[in-house]
């Protein structure tokens, strides 16, 4: 054979090659037989992209709130500008009507409710008085602006009669107490300026020897 036809038939075998590689690609990229020579630049599509590896999305953890970080709480004590409490003095009328003053405490002042009638309309207080010192004290009187007159009597009774007298003062023992009540030691408002209805309060001021005026509030009760 001559070298143009060998040369020939080497051409017509690259160019069949190249046919058969082609159609292989068009139906679906299968690999070329073994053996058929691959011409040289021409880029192979029969390899299938490589599957990229699985990788697994991590879970995303709970984010912080966007809002503003949790703050701890903390209790702030109230703060006041009041001075510390003094000493009572025996002028200031504690919320409960009692009143103070140095050694003589007095407990539960209250009234006998009553109506104005005149100048004969009377009423009466009653009340506590305890001496926290060492040495006696006495009441020597008391006057109050619900009453024309303000006297300290005593009740008792005479041939089965109950009967009221006027004393002149009443004696506090050191460390004791003595107990204004009915049917005994009493504080007489006489010939009232108004009426006395249960509820309400009046003002009375007491005189002692020693501690001096002492002022409360005595509750108006209905007995």
């Amino acid at each position: 054979m001559s070298r143009r036809y060998v040369t020939a038939r080497a051409t017509a075998m690259v160019a069949l090659a190249l046919l058969i590689l082609l159609a292989l690609i068009a139906c679906g990229g299968e690999s070329a037989p073994a053996g058929l020579p691959t011409p040289t630049g021409v880029a192979e599509q029969t390899a299938a992209a490589p599957t990229q590896p699985a990788h697994p999305t991590p879970t995303a953890a709970a984010e912080p709130s966007a809002t503003a970080p949790m703050e701890h709480t903390h209790l702030t004590p109230t703060l006041t500008n009041e001075p510390a409490q003094k000493p009572s003095t025996g002028t200031e009328t504690p919320a409960s009507g009692e009143g103070t003053k140095e050694t003589i405490r007095i407990v539960d002042p209250w009234a006998r409710a009553a109506m104005q009638m005149g100048g004969t309309s009377t009423s009466a207080v009653y009340l506590v008085i305890r001496n926290e010192g060492k040495e006696a004290d006495r009441l020597l009187g008391a006057e109050s602006d619900a009453a024309q007159t303000v006297e300290l009597h005593q009740s008792k009774m005479e041939g089965g009669t109950m009967k009221m007298e006027p004393v002149e003062a009443i004696d506090i023992p050191p460390g004791g107490q003595v107990e204004l009540k009915p049917g005994g030691l009493h504080i007489m408002l006489i010939g009232l300026k108004r009426d006395l209805p249960a509820g309400e309060r009046l003002t009375l001021v007491l005189h002692f020897e020693h501690a001096g005026d002492i002022e409360v509030e005595a509750e108006v009760r209905q007995p």
